[in-house]
């Protein structure tokens, strides 16, 4: 190109311009034909040169980011999308502002990607430089026409700027953990000390003032402090249990209760967690185990307290899930329980004449059949086992077709909990 128009100034340079030109009568001058040299030099600055943009940009780790964005398995694609959108519906993982232009559908490199959606891709905020000022040029302009790629390299998640994992805001505790209570409950005014261990025992003996009508102060105290702190959230449990200071039969506690046990928390030393590292001392689980017991023989003989045998069935499983034999034994007295209290519910369901007392009943038989099914957390060691399992299932599946307890929320929750138990069981056997 560059001696084309070398050839055709020459030419121009060489000879006398020989235009023909005529004069109107008004005196105004016209050209009526063009000589080889004038034509030749409107051919030369007729000479424009498309700019070759390259297929990838200059910095090398770019160069392999873009490689890899092109060439990677769609698997992978779409387990990083898996866990960007996990981390998106937990929190602000995106910079709002949407990006245009997509490296997979560059023309000269859509060849190398299928059309198969991911939601994470490298996008540009900038279109290409051959869509601009630089699709073309004439040949005198610049001596190189290889540029740059145009495009810049972002992160995007459904097209919008992915920010980088430090700077991801984690809102878990609100959207995923948050407990929920009823407005009328008594602790209602606890509520933020229940999924948190970062509170302060003066925070709770501040909000004293505040306490409802209804509560104790003394348990108002308990209750408030049982988390706060991760080290002494076992202790405080158990001596909140020894001076009856947690009313078991409330689903507040057993929510408390269940955030205390099974919220992971900060890491121990070994593969405890800080909450539950003092279960490695014998003498504490030897004490927590007595006191469980002990509660235990107070609610045999009632089936009302379907909730206290719940709190101590969930202890019980703690002590059982870290290594201590104790836990286990309390578990087999708990099932016990469970066994005798469902066998009585189903003989006065039978004589019972009224829809609404059966119907009383038959909650009363999927919760207590439920917390049978929590009893077991390992594989079954004999036959007798196996048999109490099936009458757990079997009784729970054939009282739990109304549709008002599978949408109750503290049923539907001990439901699902029930349900992983047995998975677990059925994976070991």
């Amino acid at each position: 190109m560059q001696g084309r128009y070398d050839g055709l100034m020459r030419h121009y340079n060489r000879y006398e311009c020989s235009c023909e030109y005529i004069v109107s009568r008004r005196g105004n001058t016209r050209k009526v034909s063009t000589c080889g040299p004038c034509k030749s030099h409107s051919e030369a600055k007729r000479l424009h040169l498309k700019y070759y943009e390259k297929l990838l940009p200059a910095d090398e780790d770019d160069q392999l980011a873009v490689v890899y964005e092109l060439t990677k398995p769609l698997i992978l694609g779409y387990l990083t999308g898996a866990i960007v959108e996990f981390g998106s519906f937990c929190g602000d993982v995106v910079r709002h502002g949407n990006l245009r232009f997509t490296w997979r559908k560059n023309y000269e490199l859509s060849d190398y990607k299928d059309d198969a959606y991911e939601a994470v891709s490298l996008m540009s905020t900038r279109g290409k430089k051959s869509f601009g000022d630089f699709k073309s040029s004439h040949i005198t302009s610049r001596s190189n026409f290889t540029v740059d790629h145009g495009f810049n390299l972002n992160l995007a998640f459904n097209d919008q700027e992915l920010l980088s994992i430090d700077h991801w805001t984690w809102r878990i505790q609100e959207k995923f953990f948050e407990p929920r209570l009823p407005r009328s409950s008594r602790y209602r005014n606890l509520i933020t000390y229940i999924g948190s261990w970062t509170h302060s025992e003066n925070q709770v003996l501040s909000k004293k003032s505040e306490a409802s009508e209804e509560l104790d102060l003394k348990q108002f105290v308990c209750f408030g402090t049982v988390r706060a702190g991760s080290n002494l959230q076992l202790p405080r449990l158990v001596k909140g249990l020894t001076q009856q200071l947690l009313a078991l039969d409330k689903e507040e506690v057993v929510t408390l209760l269940q955030y205390t046990l099974w919220q992971a928390g900060p890491r121990g030393k070994t593969w405890h967690r800080q909450s539950c590292a003092i279960l490695q001392e014998e003498a504490f689980c030897s004490s927590m185990q007595e006191t469980l017991e002990r509660l235990l023989e107070e609610c045999r003989g009632n089936w009302a307290k379907g909730k206290v045998l719940l709190s101590l069935v969930l202890m019980l499983r703690c002590l059982a899930e870290h290594e201590y034999l104790g836990g286990h034994a309390g578990l087999l007295s708990a099932r016990g329980i469970a066994k005798r209290w469902t066998r009585e519910l189903l003989v006065k369901m039978n004589q019972c004449t009224r829809d609404d007392d059966r119907q009383d009943f038959r909650w009363r038989l999927v919760e207590i059949c439920a917390i049978g099914l929590l009893t077991y957390c390992s594989g079954l060691r004999d036959v007798h086992e196996a048999s109490d399992l099936l009458f757990f299932s079997t009784v729970c599946a054939d009282n739990i077709s109304n549709k008002e307890m599978v949408d109750e929320g503290f049923i539907r929750d001990l439901l699902h909990h029930s349900r992983k138990a047995l998975e677990a069981v059925a994976q070991e056997v």
